[in-house]
């Protein structure tokens, strides 16, 4: 069985830029992760390009001596060249029509089938053991949309900064999604 680890991002400062760090509460829950993520016990740390990503799970990598690669699917959708003046009510429109396509952006549906397309090339090259990657809200909701329709627009905006899921994989296909945890370690 194949386990697959999902962590989304600690906080970030928003400023209109992907390559945006992790803010000193983001460096601080990424080192709090530190135990619960070496209790699922990686045997390969993957990460989005984008810095928010990799800085989160940072803290584990160095406790383990491990590298992290980085993956280009699992970045962060590109909602919309410019900032969208109500952000949330573009969400919601995106999850309410898949092809709605903003100037400059990506579909619910492209960014699907991208999150999608890594997933399933993470599962071909792991059969067995555990992989986790570092990754973003919309990403994570899209993915597991694709295997339960019941996670929508609602369940995307109750993902928490940072917030970790175990997904089991047999045979290929996604057996169960286990929240692992949600919001502030303690």
């Amino acid at each position: 069985m194949l386990e697959v680890v999902l962590v989304r991002h600690a906080h970030a400062e928003w400023v209109a830029d992907e390559a945006r760090p992790l803010s000193a509460e983001g460096r601080r829950d990424a080192e709090r992760l530190v135990p619960l993520l070496e209790a699922t016990a990686p045997d390969v740390l993957y990460s989005s390009p984008y810095p928010r990503a990799r800085q989160t799970i940072e803290p584990l990598a160095e406790h383990l001596a491990m590298p992290i690669e980085e993956i280009e699917g699992f970045r962060e959708r590109t909602l919309a060249a410019a900032a969208v003046p109500d952000f949330e009510g573009a969400m919601l429109a995106s999850w309410q029509d898949f092809s709605l396509t903003f100037p400059g952006g990506e579909s619910s549906a492209a960014a699907q089938s991208r999150i999608h397309a890594a997933f399933e090339s993470l599962v071909a090259r792991h059969a067995v053991g555990t992989v986790m990657v570092a990754t973003h809200g919309n990403i994570l909701a899209l993915l597991f949309n694709r295997f339960d329709p019941s996670h929508h627009y609602e369940f995307w905006r109750s993902i928490t900064w940072p917030d970790v899921f175990r997904l089991s994989v047999e045979a290929g296909r996604v057996e169960s999604i286990e929240r692992l945890w949600k919001g502030a370690p303690d």
